[in-house]
């Protein structure tokens, strides 16, 4: 739906260009999005390469594996009922790779724990683990938005970091309530 909405914009941008005698400037505009795309997508790649890399010695080293025995003694009273030690390290991969900003890493992660969870499932329903790792997830919980500061970067934004301690303050205060919740939601069912 949204995909037609778009092609209609965009011929409705064409008529009236044509009609207003602006078509010179359509199009250098087509000519210029292009290449303003490629740029800052050369800009985001190599703060996601270097981050990446990161999360690769971080795998290697152990770092990684360490972080996640922590994380699922904080995760376990939010999942009681869940026995399985490789879906509580893909949850833990996921938050972890969330808190340090690889969200490529954390989708595969987050994608396999959520393909484990739901083998759990009876009915076809949603069930409490689910609910509660997807909004473990939701929550964004984030040292370094690596993402919002690349973009930021590549727009020559003058302070492009500034928004690395008020992001990680608020991402932090939802992820405790969300954890909170969760937690007296899992032992009052």
């Amino acid at each position: 739906m949204i995909n037609y909405f778009f092609i209609f914009v965009f011929i409705i941008g064409l008529i009236y260009g044509f009609f207003t005698n602006r078509v010179l400037e359509i199009e250098e505009a087509l000519m210029e999005l292009p290449k303003e795309a490629i740029l800052v997508f050369f800009k985001m790649a190599t703060v996601l390469i270097f981050f990446q890399g990161l999360l690769e010695i971080a795998l290697d080293s152990g770092v990684i594996g360490a972080l996640s025995k922590v994380t699922n003694k904080l995760l376990k009273p939010l999942f009681p009922k869940l026995d399985d030690k490789e879906t509580f390290d893909y949850i833990s991969i996921n938050l972890i790779s969330n808190f340090l900003g690889l969200g490529q890493a954390a989708s595969s992660a987050g994608l396999k724990a959520m393909e484990r969870l739901s083998k759990r499932t009876v009915n076809n329903e949603c069930s409490k683990e689910i609910i509660t790792f997807l909004s473990l997830n939701v929550s964004g919980f984030c040292l370094i938005p690596q993402t919002i500061v690349s973009l930021r970067e590549s727009y020559n934004s003058k302070m492009s970091s500034s928004i690395i301690l008020p992001s990680f303050l608020v991402s932090l205060i939802i992820f405790i309530t969300i954890y909170f919740i969760n937690l007296r939601i899992n032992h009052e069912i």
